[in-house]
């Protein structure tokens, strides 16, 4: 942590240190309409508000995250000669997937947005059924972080053979991870009731809001509101963030989980699948955060035409799904349809870094000896 500490403080500026300041006093206002003047919660649900004071929030997010994404940039330390940004892009570009894998998973996460929409567009009601309770969404979502915690879990175990690692961090992270992806997958399908035929007890369980036997739906929108902004922060603005400041490249034991730019771009379509959560100012920051890193992306390394049309076409399909979605979301039989399939296109994600974990650990028996390609 020390050595953490001592990269961001060699990296850290005046200038990034404002706009960071900026950046929160803006959020931190945001929060303050939401308590003082219109008197709800900071995570509360609803049709999307279009009078002038969410407006208004709205601005905030703009601003808020354009500032993030600058004050980030100021982290980076390399010049703008064509050599470093040909390198950068390339290292945007990279994942230790194989190529075929890469273009056959982006390829899946576009067309499966793509059909989303139309099919919401078209026939909202079949949308609905696709994200009915034990629908093909909602097992399809568990079965992938099921995976996800088996592929830890098998992590965890080799590292636990493997006495040479004596980094705990690496068993910690990776226990974590695997408890993590379990507790997320049984939480799905609210941990087998409806399967095995299990009544719901009777007491403790009267402030469930689907009297199911689950954790979240207690705090359901301040539960969902956590595991997308949580995800969003991890799978798109975490590896954004290592990527422009390679602050963490030299710390190998964190270096080794931070999911690579590439989970980025698979992570990022999710943002865009708000309706009833978009007033909500952390969704907004999520989904404008992401934007202006597409466009960073666009305009930094526009030299490299399959890396900036990537971005472009990333851009306008999330933009396009977005506003879609805000402007016939009155047709959604249920207003939080599209939030079910969001909680498939993130556990899509989480199982892309899951094996990307993998692989580099095949690639690397022992991480902390030898370096790790991302």
């Amino acid at each position: 942590m020390k050595t953490l500490a001592l990269q961001l403080y060699q990296h850290l500026s005046l200038r990034s240190l404002l706009l960071i300041l900026l950046a929160l006093s803006f959020i931190a206002a945001s929060f303050s309409i939401d308590n003082l003047i219109l008197e709800v919660s900071v995570a509360t649900k609803g049709i999307p508000d279009y009078s002038f004071i969410y407006l208004v929030r709205t601005a905030m997010a703009i601003l808020s995250s354009i500032l993030v994404l600058s004050a980030i940039i100021q982290f980076r330390q390399t010049d703008n000669s064509p050599v470093v940004q040909a390198r950068e892009a390339n290292q945007v570009a990279n994942s230790i997937l194989s190529t075929k894998l890469k273009a056959g998973t982006i390829s899946l996460v576009l067309l499966a947005s793509v059909l989303f929409l139309s099919l919401f567009l078209s026939d909202p009601y079949q949308f609905y059924l696709y994200s009915e309770e034990d629908g093909f969404l909602e097992q399809t979502s568990a079965i992938l972080l099921f995976i996800s915690c088996g592929i830890f879990i098998y992590v965890f175990l080799h590292f636990w053979q493997h006495p040479k690692i004596n980094n705990k961090l690496y068993l910690t992270t990776t226990a974590l991870f695997a408890a993590g992806f379990f507790l997320l997958a049984m939480e799905e399908v609210s941990w087998f009731q409806r399967a095995l035929e299990i009544e719901t007890p009777v007491k403790g369980f009267e402030k469930n809001a689907q009297n199911e036997l689950n954790l979240h739906n207690f705090y359901t929108w301040h539960a969902e509101a956590l595991y997308y902004f949580g995800s969003f922060s991890f799978l798109i603005l975490l590896p954004f963030i290592a990527q422009v400041t390679q602050v963490f490249q030299k710390i190998k034991p964190v270096h080794f989980f931070i999911p690579s730019p590439f989970v980025l771009f698979v992570s990022a379509v999710a943002v865009a699948y708000n309706y009833d959560g978009w007033n909500v100012i952390f969704m907004q920051l999520a989904f404008f955060i992401t934007l202006s890193i597409l466009v960073y992306y666009m305009l930094t390394y526009r030299k490299n035409k399959s890396l900036s049309s990537l971005s472009a076409a990333m851009f306008i399909l999330i933009l396009v799904t977005q506003v879609l979605y805000l402007m016939y979301g009155g047709n959604f039989v249920r207003t939080w349809d599209v939030t079910e399939y969001r909680e498939f296109l993130m556990p899509l994600s989480f199982t892309i870094y899951a094996i990307e974990v993998l692989l580099k650990l095949r690639k690397n028996s022992d991480p902390t000896l030898k370096s790790e390609k991302l």
